[in-house]
């Protein structure tokens, strides 16, 4: 897709942008610090340990925003199964015939779900995800969509940078219970279709807080006033998950094409 801007960020320098913002707002940033343990009463218990010395907090309200691989969600919902999308990508200094786009490719030859080119900081960043329990090892994957690029886009690599592997949630979104709640990956929510995280985390942190003014105003469970607020997340991430998920090669091929159509609108607006 053409005349559609992104933001391409880095997300050390972004992410403490972010802490820096909190803190001028005068929330309390503890560095070095982790997080142990997790006792449900009233208050909520919290233990923590920061640099050598372990701390205890009470609160009465707490967001989970840890991640896909969130303790605070295992601790808090023990019977739940999460299911994820590994992705792997790799840094390559090489050359191609790319212009500075995102491209995101949808073939069902090299992965269920998608693969993906990021031109930046002069290098290629090339990666895909493959669903648990899938036949096609991820390594495999990255290779084989590596020859297809060859063929297509001239891709010629020259050193690999680095590697990197992790998972983002993938069909599963958590309603929170009481007043502990889920934010961002924690609570599963991720873009199925682009596997983009960062804008929905951000934008349930802002559902987070609305919620907790407003739980406080009229003295109401947290967990009932934040699902009205992050209602359109939730339905968001439903929604896309169970369209990538029935797609046909057909399908996508359609998808992209109606998308393309759209293009005209876009730079109308």
């Amino acid at each position: 897709m053409r005349n559609y801007r992104l933001l391409n960020i880095n997300r050390d320098l972004f992410d403490q942008w972010l802490r820096d913002l909190a803190e001028e707002s005068g929330v309390q940033v503890w560095y070095g610090t982790e997080f142990l343990k997790l006792r449900l009463s009233e208050p909520i218990r919290v233990l923590a340990k920061k640099d050598e010395d372990t701390i205890k907090v009470t609160t009465r309200y707490l967001i989970g925003a840890d991640g896909v691989y969130s303790r605070v969600r295992r601790e808090s919902y023990e019977e739940i199964k999460i299911w994820t999308l590994p992705v792997l990508q790799e840094h390559w200094r090489a050359e191609g015939d790319f212009d500075e786009c995102f491209y995101a490719f949808f073939r069902g030859d090299i992965s269920p779900t998608y693969a993906y080119v990021i031109p930046k900081n002069e290098l290629y960043v090339v990666g895909v995800g493959v669903p648990e329990n899938h036949p096609t090892p991820i390594s495999t994957a990255i290779n084989g969509f590596k020859e297809w690029l060859v063929e297509e886009f001239a891709f010629k690599a020259s050193s690999l940078e680095r590697r990197e592997a992790w998972a983002i949630p993938y069909g599963f979104v958590f309603e929170s219970r009481g007043n502990v709640i889920l934010a961002g990956d924690a609570a599963g929510f991720c873009n199925s279709l682009s596997g983009e995280g960062v804008r929905l985390a951000i934008e349930s942190g802002v559902a987070a807080g609305s919620a907790i003014q407003e739980a406080i105003s009229y003295d109401r469970s947290l967990a009932t006033t934040y699902i009205k607020h992050a209602n359109w997340i939730t339905s968001f991430v439903r929604q896309t998950y169970q369209f990538v998920t029935s797609l046909t090669d057909e399908d996508r091929e359609e998808f992209v094409k109606s998308e393309l159509a759209r293009i005209p609108f876009l730079e109308e607006s």
